[in-house]
């Protein structure tokens, strides 16, 4: 007869002091300056699909961030000299762009801007168009994708900020006047936390905190944004830093 030992363990699990983040909002809500705040905690690596970019990051050491300008997936779907390798060829640089940051030491941030790009760069790279694809057909890329993200994991010292525009939300072909984020359905759930970040009638700029792993009592917090920043969030999750 088989014992519990044989499977089974008690567990020494620790919380690593980092944040896998999800981030949804609307254009010019301050999602990327969040991104880029992350580089409180050290060096940061970006995948950028964002023309909007080169507006914000100036703000930020540049010095310390590692940037790849990658071809947004709707402008190559549009161009007809595109053929499908190179959608194959854009998502294997975009890829192994991903993993050279996740496992180099001197990288303690990846951003992904925007994860709904990244996601629309493996859909064209599987099948060289973004919709009228039957819903059996994503075994493949969900299961790729499922995989990038908890590769993420791996390494204690890293985080990963996952940036998410927004779209119009339909049911049986009505828009609802509601809005859903863009991107892999199973971001939310893989995410260790998830905001949303808006801008109200009055100019005021600021993020909901939407769910949280590490502490339910923070879901529905707002921030406004003068400590909207990823120091502020990484605080609220682990607790204060603790000096070395």
């Amino acid at each position: 007869m088989s014992s519990l030992e044989q499977f089974f363990q008690q567990p020494k699990f620790t919380t690593p002091r980092r944040l896998l983040l999800m981030v949804i909002g609307l254009q010019k809500v301050g999602k990327t300056t969040l991104g880029l705040s992350a580089l409180s905690e050290g060096p940061l690596a970006m995948l950028d699909y964002d023309f909007g970019t080169e507006g914000v990051i100036t703000n930020f050491d540049q010095k310390r961030i590692w940037h790849l300008a990658l071809d947004a997936p709707t402008s190559m779907l549009h161009d007809d000299l595109v053929t499908a390798e190179a959608y194959k060829m854009a998502w294997i640089k975009a890829k192994g762009a991903y993993y050279a940051a996740l496992t180099d030491p001197r990288i303690k941030t990846v951003m992904i801007d925007t994860a709904s790009e990244f996601r629309e760069a493996q859909i064209l790279s599987f099948f060289g168009k973004l919709d009228k694809i039957m819903p059996h057909r994503y075994g493949e890329p969900n299961g790729e994708m499922r995989k990038l993200l908890r590769d993420a994991y791996d390494r204690p010292d890293l985080n990963l900020v996952l940036i998410h525009k927004v779209k119009d939300e339909y049911i049986n072909d009505v828009r609802t006047g509601r809005t859903v984020f863009s991107g892999f359905k199973d971001t939310p759930g893989l995410a260790q936390m998830v905001v949303t970040m808006w801008k109200r009638d009055n100019g005021e700029y600021g993020l909901t905190i939407v769910d949280c792993r590490h502490k339910r009592s923070l879901e529905g917090r707002e921030l406004p944004a003068a400590v909207a920043n990823f120091e502020m969030l990484l605080s609220l999750a682990h607790g204060p830093k603790v000096a070395a």
